[in-house]
C-alpha cells in the first residue's frame, strides 16, 4: 500500500543540475511552463459575451490565483476588463466586466484592433466558446491531480454548469492520463507474464502441474522489489515499471534451464533429492553466472546523473539478485514438495 505511481519530470534531475535551476528561474521571474486549458462552452449556440457568463471566467480566475501551483492564467474576459479600464480614463474602479454583450463585444474588437492579436485565439468566431488558459509549476503527476481536481469541484460547486459545459485539456490532464495508464499497464504486463511463463514452461516440459509450480520462484522477485520500492519511498513511473518484466525474462529463463535439467536428471533413476542436487550441479552454477553478470552489467546505469536511469540499473540489478536467489533455493524447494513427475 506504500507503493506510489507518480511521474515528475524535475525531480528527474540533480536540483544543482543546470535544467534544474534553469526551470527554477523561469518559475520564478517569469511563469509556469506547464500549459491547462479550461474550456467553457455555452449551450444553444448562446454568445460567451454575455456579462453573466463572462463572470464565470472572473470567478473562477480569482480561485486559480489562490492555488500555489499556478503561476498565471489568462482569458478573453482579462482583455474586456483591461480595455473598459482604459476607455474610462484608465480608472481602476472600472477593471471590470461591462454590463452589456454589445461593450463586451466592442471591447473584444478593439482589444484585437489595437492591442494583442492573441486575444482572438481565446476565443470562437461565434463567440460560442472561450477558453482560459493556465499555466502551471513543474511538480509531480499526484499534485497535478489533486489540482485538476479541485478545479473541477469548484466548478461544480460555484460555477454555472447549465448554460456552460467546462472541458479541462492541456499537457498537465495528458501527465494524469499517463500515471493511470502505468499502473494499469503494470498489472497487464505482470499478468500476461505469468500466463505466458505458466504456458512456455508447461509446454516446453510438457506438464500443466510444473508449469504452475514454476510461477511461484518467478513472482517472487518482482514482488520483494516493489515491495522495496514501497518501503525507500522510491515511486513506479515509466522508467522503474519496466523492471520487473525485464527480470522476469531473465528468471523465467533459467527457471526453465533449471526445470529441464531437473526432467532430464530425475529420468535416470526417480530420485527427486538426487535430481535436485545434480541440476544445481550443472544448471544452477550457470544461472549463477549468467544471473550475476547481468546484474554487474545494469548496475552500470546506476551511476547516471538522470535519475530514471540511476533507478532502473539499481533496482533491475537487486531483481535480478533475488531472481537468481529464488531459482537457485525456491525452485528446488517447489520440487522437492510437489515432487512433480513427468511424461
Amino acid at each position: 500500500s506504500k507503493l506510489q505511481v507518480e511521474s515528475d519530470l524535475m525531480a528527474s534531475f540533480p536540483v544543482d543540475s543546470q535544467i534544474a535551476r534553469d526551470n527554477a528561474y523561469i518559475e520564478r521571474h517569469l511563469t509556469g511552463l506547464l500549459p491547462v486549458e479550461i474550456v467553457a462552452e455555452t449551450a444553444d449556440g448562446m454568445s460567451i459575451l454575455q456579462p453573466n457568463l463572462l463572470n464565470n471566467l472572473v470567478n473562477l480566475q480569482k480561485y486559480l490565483r489562490e492555488i500555489p501551483e499556478v503561476t498565471g492564467s489568462i482569458s478573453i474576459a482579462n482583455y474586456i476588463q483591461q480595455t473598459h479600464q482604459i476607455v474610462n480614463n484608465d480608472n481602476p474602479q472600472y477593471y471590470s466586466i461591462p454590463a452589456t454583450k454589445k461593450e463586451a463585444a466592442d471591447y473584444v474588437k478593439m482589444a484585437a484592433l489595437y492591442g494583442d492579436s492573441y486575444v482572438n485565439s481565446l476565443y470562437t468566431k461565434e463567440h460560442t466558446a472561450a477558453r482560459i488558459s493556465v499555466r502551471m509549476k513543474q511538480v509531480g503527476s499526484n499534485r497535478y491531480q489533486a489540482v485538476i481536481t479541485s478545479i473541477k469541484e469548484y466548478i461544480h460547486r460555484h460555477l454555472d454548469t447549465t448554460a456552460l459545459s467546462w472541458h479541462i485539456t492541456g499537457i498537465v490532464p495528458l501527465l494524469i492520463n499517463v500515471q493511470d495508464n502505468i499502473l494499469r499497464s503494470e498489472i497487464q504486463s505482470f499478468s500476461l507474464a505469468f500466463l505466458l511463463t505458466f504456458i512456455s514452461t508447461a509446454v516446453v516440459l510438457k506438464s500443466f502441474k510444473i508449469g504452475l509450480i514454476s510461477v511461484i520462484p518467478n513472482l517472487l522477485p518482482g514482488t520483494i522489489t516493489l515491495g522495496l520500492m514501497g518501503l525507500t519511498g522510491l515511486k513506479l513511473d515509466a522508467a522503474t515499471i519496466m523492471i520487473a518484466s525485464i527480470a522476469l525474462g531473465i528468471s523465467v529463463d533459467n527457471t526453465i534451464h533449471i526445470f529441464y535439467r531437473f526432467k532430464k536428471k530425475l529420468s535416470v533413476d526417480g530420485n527427486h533429492a538426487e535430481a535436485v542436487c545434480r541440476t544445481l550441479q550443472g544448471a544452477g552454477k550457470t544461472a549463477l553466472f549468467t544471473s550475476l553478470a547481468a546484474a554487474f552489467g545494469f548496475m552500470v546505469f546506476s551511476f547516471s546523473s538522470f535519475k530514471p536511469i540511476q533507478y532502473f540499473g539499481l533496482l533491475t540489478s537487486v531483481t535480478i539478485v533475488n531472481a537468481m536467489v529464488s531459482d537457485l533455493f525456491i525452485s528446488p524447494g517447489c520440487l522437492m514438495l510437489f515432487k512433480p513427475k513427468f511424461r
